[in-house]
């Protein structure tokens, strides 16, 4: 686990984006073709932007990032319903079915 301290979200954001630095200096790649999916489409833009010079080609499939809410959106309470929802969706992975199949995925 990564001895990470921060204590906010631009702390982790730089703290990831120096990872990757670090790793890129390690291994001796002078430019690199890049690819983030989700939340790494995300830290791999930010990366990208932080030092241009080391990427090559950037390519974000499904990037996500947690947007800072607005003061429009502070005040206002998530309907229990909404709530519930969320806690029922999150217990599900969308490849959980493929998983299940497992070796019997041709045959299906």
């Amino acid at each position: 686990r990564p001895d990470f301290k921060g204590s906010d979200a631009a702390d982790g954001e730089a703290y990831f984006v120096n990872v990757m630095e670090e790793w890129r200096q390690k291994m001796g790649i002078e430019q690199m073709v890049l690819i983030g999916h989700s939340m790494g489409g995300y830290l791999s833009g930010v990366y990208a932007l932080n030092y241009p010079n080391r990427v090559r080609h950037l390519v974000l499939a499904d990037p996500w990032g947690v947007a800072v809410r607005s003061e429009e959106t502070k005040g206002r309470k998530i309907p229990w319903y909404w709530k519930m929802a969320a806690a029922v969706v999150t217990k599900f992975n969308p490849l959980a079915a493929l998983r299940v199949v497992g070796p019997w995925g041709p045959d299906v």
